[in-house]
Order: C-alpha cells, then sequence, then structure tokens
C-alpha cells in the first residue's frame, strides 16, 4: 500500500512510498495523488472482515410463559450476531437460498429475519435449535461470509489492476504533454521528415537526369 506523507528534510516536497519525492502542485503529484487515493479506497476493502457469527440466544426475547402449561410449541427466538451485518449479508439470509437450505435440512417451516444486530429466527423452539438447528444456521452464515469474502477479494483485484492502469495513462499523458516544446528553434520531427522527403526528391531527380534516360 502506497502512503502519502511530508517529508520535514524537504520542504515543498511530497514523499510517496513506493514513488519518487515530488514538488507540490506538480503533475506528478496530481497523478500520485488520484493513484493513491484509489489505491487507499482499495486496500481498506481489502482489509480482512471479521466472520459473520452468532453469540447466544437474546433470554428477553424468548416467550416469558416457558416451560409452563400455556408454552408455545413454536415462537420467535432472537439471537446476536457478533458484528452488525452487512447489506449483502442480510440480502442472503433472507433469501430463498437460505430458505430452501433450511427445506433440505428438515427445517421448511423456519423462517430467518435480521434486525439490528439480531437473528430472529421464526417458527423454532430452543429444542429445535439445540438438536440442530442452530448447526445448520451457523453453517449457513459461515457459507454466506465465504461468498462474500470471495467477491469483495475479486473485485479488490480488478479494482487494483484498474489503478494501475490509470496511473500508466496518466504519466503517459504526461510524458506526451512534456515533449511539447514552443521553441521556434527547435527542430521537429515534422521538419525532419520534410528535410528527408526534399532529399530524396532531389537525390531522385539527380538518378533521373544521370541516367533515366535513353541515349540519342
Amino acid at each position: 500500500m502506497l502512503w502519502c506523507e511530508i517529508d520535514p528534510s524537504r520542504i515543498g516536497y511530497v514523499s510517496v512510498r513506493g514513488a519518487p519525492a515530488v514538488a507540490h502542485d506538480t503533475p506528478e503529484l496530481h497523478i500520485w495523488g488520484a493513484y493513491i487515493q484509489k489505491m487507499s479506497a482499495v486496500e481498506k476493502t481489502k482489509q480482512d472482515r471479521e466472520p459473520l457469527l452468532l453469540t447466544t440466544v437474546l433470554f428477553s426475547s424468548l416467550p416469558p410463559n416457558l416451560f409452563t402449561d400455556e408454552s408455545p410449541a413454536k415462537y420467535t427466538v432472537d439471537a446476536v450476531f457478533n458484528r452488525r451485518v452487512e447489506a449483502s449479508e442480510i440480502s442472503a439470509i433472507e433469501s430463498f437460498t437460505s430458505l430452501n437450505v433450511l427445506s433440505r435440512s428438515g427445517f421448511g417451516d423456519v423462517a430467518l429475519e435480521v434486525q439490528d444486530r439480531r437473528l430472529r429466527i421464526h417458527n423454532t423452539c430452543l429444542e429445535q435449535l439445540r438438536d440442530g438447528l442452530a448447526t445448520v444456521i451457523a453453517r449457513l452464515l459461515t457459507d454466506i461470509w465465504t461468498d462474500n469474502e470471495r467477491e469483495r477479494l475479486e473485485a479488490v483485484v480488478v479494482a487494483r489492476a484498474d489503478a494501475e492502469r490509470e496511473l500508466e495513462r496518466a504519466q503517459a499523458v504526461l510524458d506526451l504533454a512534456r515533449e511539447v516544446s514552443f521553441d521556434a528553434n527547435r527542430v521537429t520531427l515534422h521538419d525532419s521528415e520534410a528535410k528527408r522527403d526534399a532529399e530524396a526528391s532531389a537525390q531522385g531527380f539527380a538518378w533521373d537526369n544521370e541516367g533515366g534516360h535513353n541515349p540519342q
């Protein structure tokens, strides 16, 4: 990762790790500044995130009449996530794919809903969670996190390649712009080509005059 920092020993210059020091307000600084900004966003995205896990059942969410004659057979159990759930993870958890996973595991009546940092597990019970449903949900969350991480890292690779290409393009434009000179005395490529063409024409004319005609 590249970092931009002020070099105190060179007032008026910016030191970029991995790049030469350049003066303030120069084209190089603008190019490297744009590159660093892009790469900083890429590296921030690259940072490993904590796997999404459930920690414990939220006791206060349980029906108050459990283990009584009025205890419901099925109810909603809230479980606490270890971190805030991202939008892509919420979509995956609440998707039909997740419902199919639960159904194939024998829990077709269960539905999942994310609410803040809680997973609301509808139409279940503590016994069902203890006897296998909790494990199925944990594996489901692991699969969702793994898929999201793979997609995110693939996006990082693409973004880094785009940033590198943009840096090369900007540097090529800068190099070409620096080749432009408004010196009236400068011999240009156009002048050289015109001179070469004129010399070639003169040489051809000389050859024609020397032996290009038939003898009388």
